[in-house]
């Protein structure tokens, strides 16, 4: 019996491991040194230097938000494309990421995937692949500003 527990045990960990392991910041590693792969990282000093210019409302979203990075990739790097679909699905299906909103329109989709501190688009347009993160005190504050267009810029 204890054999059977100890070879259980070993295949199965293994998979548990590997689902854990896979997370935004491995794959925007993986990614971010590619050919054809424009990135953007903003770390939680740079929000800080957005805040004296930006309104009360916008402020209080910044503060929340410890990290923003954006992975996107032409669809001249077809290879490139498929494999960060294929990376951002495996992702958010072994990470506990909820859909919480999908949009078509004709070819292009948007997914819109959140988990406890982290919201996750998916952005599938005319062959191009974009992928927003943004980690933090993630509420429906800040869902309903993203999704509304509120954090802006400048």
């Amino acid at each position: 019996m204890r054999k059977i527990l100890i070879i259980w045990l070993s295949a199965i960990l293994p998979m548990g491991l590997s689902a854990q392991e896979k997370d935004f910041k491995k794959i925007y590693s993986q990614f971010e040194d590619r050919p054809g792969v424009e990135t953007v990282n903003i770390s939680p000093r740079a929000f800080a230097m957005f805040v004296p210019d930006s309104s009360k409302s916008e402020k209080e979203l910044f503060m929340k938000m410890e990290a923003l990075k954006i992975l996107s990739v032409s669809k001249s790097h077809k290879s490139t494309c498929d494999s960060l679909i294929r990376e951002i699905r495996e992702m958010v299906s072994g990470s506990g990421f909820e859909e919480v909103m999908k949009v078509k329109d004709s070819s292009d989709q948007l997914f819109m995937y959140h988990k406890e501190k982290e919201l996750l688009f998916l952005a599938l347009e005319s062959g191009d692949v974009s992928v927003i993160y943004i980690s933090g005190a993630i509420d429906q504050n800040v869902m309903k500003a993203v999704m509304e267009g509120q954090i802006s810029f400048k």
